[in-house]
Formats: C-alpha cells, structure tokens, sequence
C-alpha cells in the first residue's frame, strides 16, 4: 500500500506538478519534499512536511520522485537508494536517459526502480491522455502495473531502451526545440515586431508563434540540456542543417523546377506516413478556441 511519497526536487515546474497531482490522491497518508532551494518548497509547509535533508525526506517513503535538473539525477539516485526502504519505488524523471538508466541497473534489487519520461509539462491540467513514457529497468510487466496504478488514465507508451529512447527524444524534443530557437531568435530581433507579426498573420504564423512561446517557457538549462548532453540530438540537428542548406541552395538559385521537385518529394513522404488533411483540420479546430486569445 502507497501510503507516503517523496518528491525530491519539489520546488521545480515538474515536481510541483507532481506535487499537486499527488496532493489530491485519496490514501496517501503524507507528501514528503526536499529542495534544495528551501524557499521554492515554503509554501507547502501546511500541506506537506519539508524535510532538511534527502535522507529524511526519502528513509520512510513508499515511493522517491527525482524531479531534479538531468545532471544530477545519476549521483541523487545512489544518495536515495543508500536511505531508502526495502521494498520502495525509486522513480526518475529526465528527459534523457542513458545516464540515469544505467544508474538505475545499478540500484540494489531491494529497491524497485521506474525510469519514466513524462511527454507533458507543468502547464498540464491532469493526466487524462497524457503520454508517459516508460524504459523497463528490470521487470516490464511490474513497472508497467505500478505505473498504470499510479497515473491511471495516461496513455504509457514503452520504449525498449535508453538509446531508443534518446535517439526518439533527440528528434522530438531535441531538434524540436533547436527549429523553434531559431525562429524565435530571428524575429525577435527587430524591437516590436512580433505584436505586429501577430496583428497581420494568419492562422499558421499564430500557432507557430504558440508553440515557439510555449517553447521559450522552459526552464533555460532545461534547453540547453536538450540541446546539448543528448548526442542524438547533435547527430539529428546536423542532419537538420545539411538538409537545410541542400534545400536553400534552390531557394537561392531561384531554381523553380527544383523546389517543386523538393516539395513534391517532401509532400509525399509525408503523406505516406500521417494523415495531412486531418492535422490541417485539427490545426484550425485549435486555433477557432484561442483565437480570441492576444
């Protein structure tokens, strides 16, 4: 029986969000939490007790929540798991992997260890729908009942390992956010030129501005991470820009004939792979709910 979960990294986007999703689970008996900032985690004094230490707050928990920044996840797992109970959950969040599962292999077989990827951000209302991913560390079926236990209602999705994982998250998170970056460097440049990009665009410059925002909105070393300590990503980014630069030369040439042979290709692989007329449908559904919005 759960009955006290630990969240270390409390004070954080993700492990407030954790908080609060576990705050109104019925059975659960205590949250306990630990931040290293201890300013971060104040408010929850009458709703949770704030620990000094890690090992205090992880020694009588059913389940540790890792939600700290990629980094220092590997050497927090080995401080967790030396002051941790037979028999408890040691979960782990990063948004990459190879690292922090390889510590996981290590941890004693007393302790039940859960690397898991959740595709969603703090901005989430609940976790109806919401995609987790989830690496198995030792025991797919085990992992897979305690996560469905845990977050039921979220669709967990299983990765088959680390590196799947990273070359996956390198793509959709990695070369993402750099195509994003960009954008948003570039038009930002000019003073005041975004509120009248906006007042004249139509409906695909305002979702792109949406999504490059919503992008902008993380945490900065988070960014940097996701650029840089997933080497998938290095490899899929350089593969982005030789792509680039093949495609510009046409655009630059004014080659006609080889940006709708270019466009075509694209337009029919693409094609071949998702549904293009429902995520154009889908993009203007979502765009008449917000377009009220400035």
């Amino acid at each position: 029986m759960i009955k006290r979960i630990a969240i270390v990294g409390a004070g954080g986007k993700m492990g407030s969000w954790f908080f609060r999703f576990f705050y109104n689970k019925k059975n659960l008996k205590k949250l306990l939490v630990y931040d290293i900032n201890r300013r971060s985690v104040e408010s929850l004094k009458f709703k949770a007790e704030i620990c000094n230490s890690i090992e205090r707050c992880v020694e009588s928990a059913d389940i540790v929540l890792l939600c700290v920044p990629l980094q220092q996840v590997p050497s927090l797992i080995s401080e967790c798991v030396c002051n941790m109970k037979a028999g408890s959950i040691l979960i782990e969040i990063s948004s990459i992997k190879l690292r922090s599962y390889n510590a996981l292999k290590k941890v004693p077989e007393y302790i039940v260890p859960l690397c898991i990827h959740p595709m969603f951000g703090s901005g989430a209302s609940d976790i109806e729908e919401q995609k987790i991913l989830l690496v198995p560390v030792r025991n797919k079926t085990r992992e897979m009942k305690i996560l469905r236990k845990l977050f039921w209602g979220a669709r967990i999705i299983i990765i088959e390992n680390s590196i799947v994982h990273d070359d996956l998250v390198g793509v959709v998170l990695g070369l993402t956010y750099y195509v994003n970056l960009l954008f948003s460097s570039y038009i930002s440049r000019r003073k005041h030129l975004i509120p009248f990009l906006k007042e004249v665009s139509g409906t695909t410059f305002k979702m792109q501005l949406m999504l490059c925002q919503a992008i902008m909105n993380d945490d900065i070393d988070l960014i940097t991470a996701l650029l840089t300590a997933n080497p998938f990503a290095v490899k899929h980014i350089k593969r982005y820009i030789k792509e680039e630069n093949r495609f510009s030369k046409s655009i630059f040439s004014a080659n006609r004939t080889e940006i709708r042979r270019n466009v075509k290709r694209t337009k029919t692989r693409v094609g071949t792979q998702d549904d293009m007329d429902s995520s154009y449908r889908t993009m203007y559904h979502i765009y008449e709910r917000f377009k009220h919005q400035k």
